[in-house]
């Protein structure tokens, strides 16, 4: 796939969507939307590479996939409070760091909890 330049422009607000939100089933937890890509807009999972996002914090990204993969449940929500305040916790600070490195692509960027 082509990394994302910061020339596209979409939807109501002139600039493409990324939102920062777990979802089943998904390998990495960032997500485009009102993005044209091969022919159809949003929403779409994005591939490690296509930002351009740093190393750390990929492995970062992955970690709160798999912590909430491995400890959330849908019928009982989260396994242990531990887990949760993490969850919670480095949402926040996933969402401050995926803003500055993707600040350059004149992106909205948004997370869902």
């Amino acid at each position: 796939m082509e990394p994302i330049t910061g020339d596209a422009r979409m939807g109501a607000s002139g600039r493409p969507t990324v939102s920062l939100f777990v979802e089943y089933g998904s390998d990495f937890p960032v997500w485009l939307f009102d993005y044209p890509f091969v022919g159809r807009r949003g929403p779409m999972n994005v591939a490690t590479n296509e930002l351009q996002l740093s190393g750390e914090l990929i492995q970062r990204l992955h970690r709160f996939q798999r912590n909430f993969d491995e400890n959330y449940d849908a019928v009982t929500g989260w396994r242990t409070t531990a887990a949760e305040s993490f969850h919670h916790d480095e949402a926040s600070a996933l969402l401050a760091t995926l803003r500055d490195e993707v600040k350059h692509l004149d992106v909205a960027v948004t997370v869902e909890l």
